[in-house]
Parts: structure tokens; sequence; C-alpha cells
């Protein structure tokens, strides 16, 4: 269910949107969405190519946006 929705979301989806049916709860979306983020930034900074930094964080900035980005205030 989490791919989906992170996919989703990714994709430009509402929240409602990306977790219909996943049985995903808001919160839990945003704060594994910001795992992801930490991940992938974590990635951009080992990456042994620049091609692999740069995609992973692209993936990073598309997940860092509405309520995602907001719960880092």
């Amino acid at each position: 269910g989490l791919m989906s929705a992170t996919l989703a979301w990714a994709h430009g989806s509402t929240l409602a949107t990306a977790i219909d049916g996943a049985g995903i709860a808001p919160g839990d979306f945003v704060r594994w969405t910001r795992q992801v983020m930490d991940c992938l930034g974590q990635i951009a900074s080992a990456a042994p190519t620049n091609d692999l930094a740069r995609t992973a964080e692209a993936a990073k900035e598309r997940l860092g946006r509405g309520i995602v980005a907001w719960s880092t205030i």
C-alpha cells in the first residue's frame, strides 16, 4: 500500500487520492514519506555517481510538497 500511495503522491495526486484504498492513515503516510525522503537524501549523499545523486534528489523533491513539506515546519 505504501509504494502505490507514494508513487501517486510523487506524480502529483492529492493526499486523499494517493492514500485512497491503501489502508494508510494520513498521518502515517506523512511520517513514512518523510522517512523515504530522508533515505533518498542519504542515497544522494553517498551515491557513487552524479546521475544517481541527481535522481535521488529529484525523487526527494517530488515527495516534499503539500502536507509532507508542511510537516517539517
